[in-house]
């Protein structure tokens, strides 16, 4: 029966939904520890600098794609299922704060238990609990609209966030960080999805591999550009490395599509993606981002060429998933026995 339920998902883009979680990882071992390299640095460390730059513009898609995932297969927010996302927030939020407090990390107090389980200060939940919420009319929108609408409200939207958000942060887009980028991701997602576009249709996955691979050359074009050639646009360089980007927009949506043509069924990759959040909740707790995660990454690139770094962080990243995961398996059996609560059909409507 269980393995009936993971093989009924679509393998491809629950690989997609891992993939996205471990770029998370992975920015935050580069551009979240280190920000974004600065000319000098590039000057002293032009190895471990265009590494760094290289990095982010692979993985930088993360977000959009998490996003892109629930677009295509559109959110239908039920309680159960609202009950279940902020369980799994507030069972990490526990179970980390009362890890550390156990090992004598953090000397336990009400004003620190509090504050350490506010997760609506991070930005990605608040963010992503409004997107649930809102879903419902945005999935009216993209079924009932016409075409003409369509396109017109998905063009508007990103040309306001290219303008208005992008070039010049007006509307407090933040790089991407905001709802109104959720939208538009979220939006074109499930237009692609109900509404298939013919020639986006039409391109093979390693056509679309290869969009996604032109993204990321052209934004380390612009990196050794303005450092051979414009030195001073280092400084302004990182926004072309958020989310909001022009440019990291289309190789997310190339990306995601990629992985909507891989079809094939997998008992192990549902299971993991089950658990994917997880990860994300793991690794951006407070107290294990700020105190251990962010000092181990600055530590061993300090102590090690770029080479040897990267091997270090791609076995560090698996190590926070496969604690995360396996964590969150935990979760999972006390939620099996709290679920019921939420089965009443007035809980579902």
């Amino acid at each position: 029966m269980a393995n009936d339920k993971l093989l009924s998902r679509q393998s491809g883009m629950e690989l997609l939904r891992i993939i996205a979680m471990l770029l998370v990882v992975i920015v935050h071992t580069d551009y979240y520890t280190f920000g974004a390299p600065t000319y000098d640095y590039m000057q002293s460390n032009p190895d471990k600098a265009f590494a760094m730059y290289l990095v982010d513009s692979i993985a930088i898609i993360c977000v959009n794609c998490f996003v892109f995932i629930s677009g295509w297969f559109g959110i239908k927010p039920k309680w159960k299922s609202f009950a279940n996302l902020l369980f799994q927030i507030v069972f990490f939020n526990l179970l980390l704060y009362f890890g550390y407090v156990a090992l004598g990390k953090q000397p336990f107090s009400l004003m620190s238990f509090v504050s350490h389980c506010n997760f609506l200060e991070h930005w990605f939940i608040p963010t992503y609990i409004a997107l649930f919420f809102i879903a419902p009319m945005l999935n009216i929108f993209v079924e009932k609209a016409d075409k003409g609408t369509l396109r017109n409200v998905i063009v508007a939207l990103a040309v306001l966030e290219l303008i208005l958000g992008w070039t010049v942060d007006y509307l407090h887009i933040k790089g991407g960080y905001s709802l109104l980028s959720f939208i538009l991701i979220y939006l074109v997602a499930r237009t692609l999805k109900s509404r298939p576009i013919g020639f986006i249709e039409r391109l093979s996955k390693w056509q679309l591999m290869g969009i996604y691979a032109l993204c990321v050359g052209v934004n380390m074009a612009i990196v050794y550009g303005s450092y051979f050639f414009y030195p001073a646009g280092i400084s302004h360089i990182g926004r072309f490395f958020n989310y909001a980007s022009p440019i990291v927009l289309v190789a997310s949506f190339a990306f995601c599509l990629f992985f909507t043509k891989l079809r094939f069924k997998s008992v192990a990759i549902n299971w993991i993606a089950a658990s994917a959040f997880a990860i994300y909740l793991f690794h951006t707790d407070r107290l294990f981002l700020d105190r251990f995660f962010v000092d181990f990454c600055r530590s061993q690139l300090e102590a090690n060429n770029i080479y040897v770094f990267s091997l270090i962080m791609v076995g560090f990243v698996l190590a926070v998933a496969a604690v995360s995961i396996l964590l969150d398996q935990l979760r999972i059996l006390v939620w099996r026995l709290i679920a019921p609560i939420f089965d009443s059909k007035k809980g579902e409507q």
